[in-house]
Order: structure tokens, then C-alpha cells, then sequence
């Protein structure tokens, strides 16, 4: 279809051109009718080639500046308590560019689950440069204060096979932002800062439900009230290596509209380090987060009418992980220089008497090989410690390619 509309629009030109050159050759010369060709017929001519020829590039190879990409993945988890199973999923990343300032950029979440496929749109986010320093950004975007979320997430680049526990199991900072967002990069003396400035759907306070009272819920598709989150985060790059954050989220009111608990205010901060670079004989990648969530103190099922109240939480939750991974990439060994040691350790700490249980802590250790600079083959044993339940250890294992 591009080569026979690039054809088309080629002869076009060539027909509308053959009157023009023509008359621009001879001035004197006349129309089929007898008609004398005016400068207002050329000026006409040239408009309509000029047209065509803006078309033309429209539909050139390149022009259009479309790529999909993505990855996928594939693994086994076989954790004390729970039936040892398979996993697999393909996240296909979409990204267009159709002027140099506009962006549009979407993740689509493919995974099994239960007995079919889970579908999601990860994000979803147009963006337009307003300048080198400034970008707007609207839509659904990876929450910029979830440092983890929005650089490590994806199979091929998160180097164990799971997520730390304060952005997965027993989430307490969101993954993704639904609203507008202005972030960018400043140079500040000999180094540089970034910085994203959000307003999004709030988090919305579980009030209602005996198994999650005190959570907040974090999926803001349509928001719970009339109150937004306001945050951001700011890093700083001490070294080209190594830079430091901090995160801000404030939400004036989380209680959903027509609940009987009381309006409560939520307030999420987070500090972050990340640094990668060489050190001798190969690689080094730091990365460490951590989250504090306090939201009012409430009393739920204030009424006893749901069933399980009155209850009141010291509603203050924290979390977040250490990891470290070295490389060999030194190595003259062409198998010790794709290996890969990883270590983490991530823990959440819970109010007394919430409905989720008790705090969690996992240690776990795992060996990458890298068959190239986007596939990794990733095997990790956990050891897994949870206050009021049984310890679930697991033995992983992952495969994942980026493309």
C-alpha cells in the first residue's frame, strides 16, 4: 500500500509539473483552449505539487517513526505452601513519534492467569517537549516516585525473577499515575538534577472490606472522590554513576465518597540510590528505596454494621529493598564474564492488627547469565520470613528477553 500510494503521488506530481515547466519554459504559451497561462495558474500548480510532495514524505519509509517493541518471558516458582506452577508473559511496548516534539508511548500487559489471559494496559501516556529542560506528559504514566517501577520493571531488566514486596504483594506506593505530568532533566553546576511534578487520581482508603480495611487502593481509574494526589520527585547525580532521590505524594482525602468512615488524609515519601558502574574487573549496579505511608487514623465499620467493627489502625505502613549485583565483564572467560551474582533484601512493616497480616522480610539470591545484552536467564532461591504465618521460601527461575 506505501509503494502504490508513494506511485501515485509521484505521477501526480509528474502530471501537474509537465503544464508548469511548460509554461515556466515558453511564458507565452496557451492552454488546450486557447487560454493563456497566468502566473495565478502557476502559483496554483506549484501549491498543489508542494502538497503532494508533503504527502509523499508522509508515506516515505521512516517518516511515520512508529516502532513496536517490548519483551517477554517465561519461568517456574515452586514456594513452600503454595503448588509449584509455570509462568509466562509478553509485554509489547508501543512508541511513535510523528513530530520531533510529540511522543506517545504505551506498555500492554499479556500474562496468564487462573484459567486465561490477563490483559492490562500498563501505561499509556502522550507526551510533548516543550522544551530541552521541560516535557508534558498526560495519561497513564509509571508513577515517577516508584523509581523501581519505572526503570526496573520489566523481565529483561529487573534482575531477579519477582519484585520487592512494597511494589507488589503488599504494595504500598502506586505503580503508575493516571493525569498530567511535567518532568525533565536541568543541568545544576558540573552535574545534573531530574525532577517529575504530577497531579493524578488519588489512592483511594479500603473502609468496607474485612480482609483489607486500612489499604489504600492504588488502581485510580476513576477516582474515589474529588480529591487528587499531588507529588513528584527530584534526583540528584552526585557522580555520572551515581544518583540520589526523594519522592513526595500528598492526598488530601482518600475516603471514598457515600463511606461512613471519616475523611483521612494520606501522606507517601520515599528516598532512593541507584548507581551503576565499573569497578575492578567488571560491573557493579546498586540500587536501594525506601517507602513510608502514613494515612490518618480512622476508625472502620464504625457502626459495627459491616461486621467486623469497630476497628482502629496506627495506619503508618514502611517498605522498600537493598540489591546489589556484580559482574565479571572483565573476564577473558567467555562464561564467567556473562555471569551475573544478585542479592536482595526486602522487607514491609505493617500496623498491628492489619487485616493483611504481619511484617514480611525476604532475602534472596540469584545467578544470572546473560546470552546477550537483552536475554537473561535468571535462577534465585528465597528465604522468606513472615511475622503470625508460615515462611514461604521458593526456589525461581526466569528466562526473559527484551527486544
Amino acid at each position: 500500500m506505501r509503494n502504490k500510494t508513494g506511485t501515485a503521488a509521484l505521477l501526480a506530481a509528474a502530471v501537474l509539473a509537465a503544464p508548469l515547466v511548460e509554461a515556466q519554459d515558453n511564458p507565452s504559451s496557451q492552454s488546450s483552449e486557447g487560454q493563456e497561462v497566468t502566473g495565478e495558474d502557476i502559483d496554483y500548480l506549484q501549491q498543489r505539487i508542494d502538497e503532494i510532495s508533503a504527502l509523499l514524505n508522509t508515506v516515505k519509509p521512516g517518516k511515520r517513526r512508529f516502532l513496536l517493541t517490548g519483551y517477554g518471558f517465561g519461568g517456574f516458582e515452586n514456594a513452600e505452601g503454595d503448588n509449584s506452577s509455570f509462568f509466562a508473559g509478553f509485554n509489547p511496548i508501543f512508541l511513535w513519534t510523528p513530530t520531533d516534539r510529540i511522543l506517545f508511548e504505551a506498555e500492554v500487559e499479556l500474562e496468564l492467569e487462573d484459567s486465561g489471559t490477563n490483559t492490562a494496559l500498563e501505561y499509556a501516556q502522550l507526551s510533548y517537549v516543550l522544551s530541552d529542560e521541560v516535557i508534558l506528559g498526560v495519561g497513564k504514566f509509571l508513577n515517577p516516585a516508584n523509581v523501581f517501577q519505572e526503570r526496573l520493571h520489566p523481565a529483561w531488566i529487573n534482575k531477579l525473577p519477582d519484585k520487592p514486596l512494597a511494589f507488589s504483594s503488599k504494595r504500598i506506593q502506586a505503580s503508575t499515575q493516571l493525569g498530567v505530568q511535567v518532568h525533565g532533566a536541568v543541568p545544576v553546576g558540573s552535574t545534573k538534577m531530574n525532577y517529575a511534578v504530577y497531579v493524578s487520581n488519588g489512592p483511594t482508603l479500603a473502609t468496607d472490606a474485612p480482609g483489607s480495611f486500612g489499604q489504600l487502593k492504588f488502581k485510580d481509574f476513576e477516582d474515589g472522590n474529588n480529591s487528587k494526589a499531588v507529588g513528584g520527585r527530584i534526583g540528584v547525580f552526585l557522580a555520572p554513576e551515581l544518583e540520589v532521590g526523594a519522592s513526595l505524594e500528598e492526598t488530601s482525602n482518600v475516603t471514598p465518597d457515600a463511606s461512613a468512615v471519616a475523611d483521612a488524609e494520606a501522606l507517601i515519601y520515599s528516598f532512593d540510590v541507584n548507581y551503576t558502574g565499573s569497578v575492578p574487573g567488571g560491573t557493579l549496579d546498586g540500587r536501594a528505596q525506601w517507602i513510608f505511608s502514613d494515612v490518618d487514623d480512622v476508625t472502620f465499620d464504625p457502626s459495627g454494621s459491616v461486621g467486623f467493627g469497630p476497628r482502629k489502625l496506627d495506619n503508618s505502613r514502611d517498605g522498600g529493598y537493598v540489591q546489589v549485583a556484580y559482574r565479571p565483564s572483565d573476564s577473558q572467560s567467555p562464561i564467567l564474564s556473562k555471569l551475573e551474582g544478585v542479592a536482595r533484601y526486602d522487607s514491609v512493616n505493617l500496623p498491628a492488627g492489619a487485616p493483611e497480616g504481619g511484617d514480611e522480610s525476604r532475602v534472596t539470591f540469584g545467578v544470572n547469565f546473560w546470552s546477550t545484552a537483552s536475554s537473561v536467564f535468571k535462577v534465585a532461591y528465597q528465604i522468606d520470613n513472615q511475622d503470625g504465618a508460615p515462611d514461604s521460601d521458593a526456589v525461581m527461575f526466569e528466562w526473559a528477553l527484551g527486544f
